[in-house]
């Protein structure tokens, strides 16, 4: 065995190739026998626990996998496997029987595998014997090569005995030479222990989370109570613990629940446990550790009902006291359906459809505030969701009753590892593509690794995906991706690089360099077309860059003579508003300053015209306050009141004095015409401007609306003027869309034992309210289509399942 040495290159060949003997099925079938159709998971298990990941980049029968190597995930300590210098790993490929032609192992430090360029030089390598591939026929197992592999047995470099240090094996499994896979398993190795302290240790507090975990079994309050530390038993001793199902319990629940004792319930145990070391801190250094259980439980609900399998997670953290392990916190995550052993393979998500709305589901995680896009016609719904083991794009289209998953086209096939970084941007131009964002490592000409964001393409009404273009760089984060309006570029802001990606000829133009970072605080705002970009650089004097991004030309607009100006943003018309303010109206935040209130606002267009300014309509001791343009960019609402020092926690920290400006008057500008026109007297202290629809405005109260919320009509026939339209408590329903008289509204109220909040959806015109949906939900600001709305419906017992609805609440337009 090669032994670790204290350098950083190495002039060997660091590599291994091991030979297995060929295959003749492999090289005859365009799909080889006993390869399953999608890539397999490498397992890994050693004395300390087991680990399974998915291939990083493969090429496969029947799954158009890329061959550039994307870039690894960032690694935590709950997907390390902890080793000893010296110890053995077992090693396994599931689903396969026949076996490869090669393996290639490489072993990085950290510092060496996660690097700009991608992996560096490989420190150490180990031989495999090939006669130690073994390949079995387990039919349950549904075939699975296996085989040993020695961790060096001296560390890189000199390191404490209770260090641990993080590395990465790099496993290539070739087949042929177009079927192979890559992994990477991150690891966490001790330090040599020649007399084996940690790892008694390590193995003590592997015991004890056993025999806690068989004493909840066993129903044995008594036991689990003397293996927990006094501090967590003084805290259940004085907690009333909170009503949690079996599903989801922690170190403070009800003793029912953390022993497996429910009414009308019957649990099994069907699979595992399995027990894994996820971090470990030797005593001498504190001691402590988490330990991970993975099992399976099959549960009974009354008599003569089907069971039904759950997958369930364990977490338990130690502390070594007195020369024993102490449970200190505890807590338990369920999966209803899998029956997987605690693998989360994503459920198998279905569409259905019952009156008004369409539900697909269950999927792990949604976001609809940055992943979801209605198409240019607002009747197609994209939304990119998690599900446990992949990530996925589906399109929902309400009028037909039917959505489709486009990406992965099926499981891992359209290249994506689930590890993988995928960014949906949006509709490309015509409305039938979908543009997302990949991160990968791909081979130049010459053959070097490098490190980029693969921009692609995929039909939502059948076909493979398409790449559109490379864009490289070294920069670790993908920080914002707009798509134009028009669906013809997208920008990419990249560490401090702005690129444009044309998407019809996939020309890259590298439109600014060199952009600030604050600390990963600096963003950029895209105009509503997108195609224009402002910031604000944080100077004596802040000033706002503006940029035309067709070319690339910039603009810095003058700054304030007051001595501050904050950039306030695009209006919905696409033009710029910067707002001045004096040195004594600043507060300190923990980010940025912030000023309390303005002295003026102006006005400009994306080349730096100035096209109009609005003073305090109050006079010279007055500010301008809150603000909310009207959806149409014409008419920007505004308050209006002198400075005021307030205590607000919210805003500046507890006991923290901020000056504000009193909403005392509320007052509409008209930017066309320049007419300023009073709407209200309000005489609150703080609060804030919203306009959501045409029709109605709202001002709400205190920080976060706890002292009330006001809705305005609008009207603009003869001129503009505003009614009071209602006036709300400190949780108003919140107004969504409108529709000719029809107003879309989402009503919250907290209904159920747990706490959780229930959402009412539903439509309210001049004859009252008719309620659309009720659960809960999650709703954004924008995913509000041509009569049609998207929220995440939260309602499923375990709160990991949830399901995207769409609703028709109105008639689409023609």
């Amino acid at each position: 065995m090669a032994a670790f040495r204290a350098q950083r290159t190495v002039a060997a060949a660091l590599t291994v190739l091991v030979a297995v003997p060929a295959c003749l099925g492999l090289v005859s079938c365009a799909r080889p026998k006993a390869l399953s159709l999608d890539p397999p998971v490498l397992h890994a298990s050693s004395w300390s626990g087991a680990s399974s990941v998915s291939p990083v980049a493969w090429s496969w029968p029947g799954a158009a996998g890329r061959r550039g190597e994307v870039r690894p995930p960032r690694l935590t300590a709950q997907r390390w496997l902890i080793l000893q210098p010296g110890d053995t790993l077992e090693l396994s490929l599931g689903g396969i029987t026949a076996p490869p032609q090669g393996i290639m192992a490489e072993f990085f430090p950290i510092w060496e595998f996660d690097t700009p360029d991608g992996p560096g030089t490989a420190t150490a390598s180990s031989t495999v014997d090939p006669s130690a591939v073994r390949s079995t026929t387990d039919p349950e197992a549904g075939g699975a090569l296996s085989w040993s592999w020695v961790l060096p047995a001296e560390p890189v470099t000199p390191q404490p005995l209770d260090t641990l240090t993080a590395y990465v094996l790099r496993l290539r499994v070739e087949w042929r030479e177009e079927t192979w896979c890559v992994y990477y398993l991150p690891l966490q190795a001790l330090q040599v222990d020649p007399a084996g302290v940690n790892r008694r240790h390590a193995e003590q507090a592997l015991r004890t989370t056993r025999a806690l975990f068989e004493s909840m079994w066993a129903h044995s309050e008594q036991q689990v109570s003397r293996l927990m530390s006094q501090s967590l038993l003084n805290y259940r001793n004085s907690a009333t613990g909170k009503p949690e199902s079996y599903l989801s319990v922690d170190s403070v629940s009800p003793w029912d629940a953390v022993l497996w004792r429910g009414v009308g319930q019957t649990f099994e145990l069907v699979s595992g446990p399995r027990f894994t070391l996820h971090s470990y801190v030797p005593p001498a250094k504190g001691g402590w550790a988490q330990v991970g259980a993975a099992f399976t439980v099959e549960l009974t609900e009354g008599v003569g009902a089907e069971p039904i399998r759950h997958d369930f997670t364990e977490h338990y953290h130690l502390d070594f006291s007195e020369g024993e392990w102490r449970l200190s916190t505890f807590w338990r995550q369920g999966i209803p359906y899998l029956a997987d052993g605690g693998t989360c393979r994503g459920w198998s998500a279905e569409t259905t459809v019952s009156g008004n709305a369409m539900k697909v589901g269950p999927f792990s995680y949604v976001n609809l505030w940055s992943e979801a896009y209605w198409d240019p016609s607002g009747r197609r719904f994209a939304v990119q969701v998690q599900n446990f083991d992949r990530t996925e794009v589906w399109v929902l289209e309400p009028a037909r009753g039917q959505s489709r998953r486009v990406v992965p086209v099926e499981g891992a096939a359209a290249g994506f590892p689930p590890a993988a970084p995928v960014s949906l941007a949006g509709w490309s131009a015509g409305g039938e593509t979908l543009v997302f964002i990949s991160e990968n490592v791909r081979t130049d000409e010459e053959g070097q690794a490098e490190r980029g964001y693969t921009v692609s393409q995929v039909p939502v009404g059948g076909g493979g995906m398409t790449d559109i273009a490379f864009v490289p760089t070294t920069a670790p984060y993908l920080k914002q991706a707009v798509l134009t309006a028009d669906g013809t570029a997208l920008m990419l802001h990249v560490g401090s690089d702005l690129f444009r990606v044309d998407l019809g000829d996939g020309r890259i133009t590298t439109l600014q360099s060199g952009l600030p970072s604050y600390d990963g605080l600096f963003s950029i705002l895209f105009s509503p077309d997108g195609w224009a970009a402002a910031w604000r650089l944080f100077e004596e004097v802040p000033s706002v860059v503006v940029v035309d991004l067709h070319g690339g030309n910039s603009v810095t607009l003058p700054t304030s003579e007051d001595g501050w100006n904050d950039f306030m943003g695009w209006t919905p018309g696409g033009c710029l508003i910067v707002a001045d303010a004096r040195r004594e109206d600043v507060n300190p935040g923990e980010d940025f300053d912030y000023a309390g209130g303005y002295t003026g606002l102006r006005v400009y267009d994306r080349s730096g015209r100035l096209l109009g300014k609005l003073e305090p309509p109050g006079g010279p001791d007055t500010r301008i306050g809150a603000m909310a343009w009207s959806p149409d960019g014409s008419v920007l609402l505004f308050s209006c009141g002198p400075m005021e020092a307030m205590s607000e926690p919210n805003l500046g920290g507890p006991g923290a004095l901020v000056r504000i400006a009193r909403l005392d008057t509320l007052w509409a500008w008209e930017t066309g015409t320049g007419t300023v026109t009073a709407i209200d007297q309000i005489g609150a202290e703080y609060g804030h401007l919203s306009w959501p629809v045409p029709s109605v405005a709202r001002l709400t109260l205190g920080y976060s609306g706890e002292l009330g919320t006001v809705d305005y009509i609008i009207t603009r026939d003869g001129g503009l003027s505003a009614s009071r339209r209602a006036w709300h408590g400190p949780r108003p329903d919140r107004i969504l869309a409108e529709a000719g008289e029809a107003l879309l509204l989402v009503m919250a109220e907290p209904r159920d034992a747990t706490g959780r909040t229930v959402f009412e959806l539903a439509t309210e015109t001049a004859g009252g309210r008719a309620e659309l949906y009720e659960g809960p939900l999650n709703l954004a600001s924008g995913p509000v289509g041509d009569g049609l709305v998207a929220f995440v419906d939260e309602s499923a017992a375990f709160n990991l399942q949830v399901f995207v609805v769409v609703i028709a609440w109105t008639e689409p337009a023609p």
